[in-house]
């Protein structure tokens, strides 16, 4: 299957909608995890526990799960710019509903609707590598993905603030404000582009099997996201705990530390760079090496904050820019099947995300955070034998292909 055709346009107006399309892909990434710091204050509007509201976030992120599986896919069947659009439509939508939700069903239909749309995110990348200028398409789809990973580490501070000062429902109404616009801006500026040979819902869900069985680099993308995603996850999913205890952190403390991370977001950026220079296994070298020393950072700087905030730098540019690298080189195996390309890949790298979460879970309690911390190093060293254990005349063909 080919591409379709671009329209003629310049540099700077394409820079221009693929810059909007970073915008937009950090707006929606906000959405799905604005929750994760308000669950207090949303349990004190219901009357309710704070323990029946932590299952919000994990109906957000199961309503994503379903978006990535089921959704993202169509990106290879209709026409894309409309695909956005009304996948962020239906954001918004789910958003100003969840602003004026007034009982704990709608709160959780609403929050799966959020989920669910935020799906739209994963629509973004590959529609700007489309929109790109040949060779530049790994540089366009990286750009999108610093918006993306921007979105995320600032939702939990855009929240706290907005909580603070006016209230989790209007943060939500505003929300959806701007996704709505967002929306339109797209719709408006966006190219349409709609896949040629596109065949049936059917037909496209159950390619995605012989798609795995017959992509190898797909299958190492989607191993090296899970992977790395799993490393990060260690951090993220137990942080908290230890910079409480041994740094003395409250919850405003504690979520300014994910500001460190924003750095990830550059990582990302310069990955789709080298992606377009046909240097993969560098990417995921450096990614690996950087992981590796920013474990060892959190390891000997737990109780010291400047050596322990170098880590978060790190181990965030790692992830940010495997994270980059594996999608941006997963575009180009067949342009025609970008979409059901990012949805094998992406649910593979939540799913390893997931996984870790839970063993991360567990060896905090065992063996603290040096267990952690030697995870992390496992790991890291992981990711580094997948790029030297593999025959270099297989990696080479791999990176010429790719």
């Amino acid at each position: 299957m080919t591409d379709v055709a671009r329209t003629p346009a310049t540099d700077a107006a394409m820079d221009a909608r693929i810059g909007l399309l970073a915008v937009a892909g950090g707006f929606v990434a906000a959405n799905g995890h604005f929750n994760q710091p308000l669950l207090p204050a949303i349990a004190r509007s219901f009357g309710e526990p704070a323990a029946v509201m932590g299952a919000l976030p994990a109906i957000t992120q199961f309503g994503l799960a379903i978006g990535l599986f089921t959704v993202v896919p169509l990106y290879d069947l209709f026409e894309r710019r409309r695909m956005i659009v009304a996948t962020l439509l239906l954001l918004a939508a789910a958003a100003a509903a969840h602003s004026l939700a007034t009982d704990l069903p709608l709160l959780w239909a609403t929050a799966f609707l959020i989920g669910l749309g935020c799906c739209s995110a994963q629509l973004m990348t590959p529609y700007a590598a489309l929109l790109a200028p040949p060779g530049r398409e790994g540089r366009a789809s990286s750009l999108v993905l610093s918006g993306i990973l921007t979105g995320v580490l600032l939702s939990r501070v855009v929240a706290g603030f907005v909580e603070q000062t006016i209230g989790w429902r209007y943060l939500y109404g505003g929300s959806a404000v701007c996704t709505a616009l967002v929306a339109l801006a797209v719709a408006r500026v966006g190219t349409p582009s709609r896949n040629p040979d596109a065949s049936s819902y059917p037909m496209l869900m159950r390619s995605m099997k012989a798609m795995i069985a017959a992509m190898p680099q797909l299958r190492r993308h989607a191993l090296n996201g899970a992977m790395t995603f799993g490393a990060l996850m260690l951090f993220w999913g137990t942080y908290a705990g230890h910079v409480q205890q041994s740094f003395g952190f409250g919850p405003l403390e504690t979520g300014l530390i994910g500001l460190v991370g924003v750095a990830g977001a550059a990582g990302a950026s310069f990955a789709g760079r080298w992606v377009d220079g046909g240097r993969f296994r560098q990417i995921q070298i450096a990614a690996a090496v950087l992981m590796l020393a920013g474990y060892g950072c959190l390891w000997l700087g737990a109780a010291t904050l400047p050596l322990f905030c170098i880590g978060v730098l790190l181990i965030d540019v790692a992830g940010g820019l495997s994270h980059a690298g594996n999608q941006s080189s997963a575009f180009r195996i067949d342009p025609a099947a970008r979409g059901r390309i990012n949805s094998i890949y992406m649910v593979a790298y939540f799913l390893g995300g997931a996984v870790s979460v839970s063993v991360a879970t567990l060896a905090y309690l065992i063996g603290g955070w040096p267990a952690i911390c030697a995870l992390g190093i496992a790991m890291a060293l992981g990711l580094l034998g997948l790029e030297f254990l593999k025959p270099v005349a297989a990696l080479r063909r791999m990176e010429t292909n790719g």
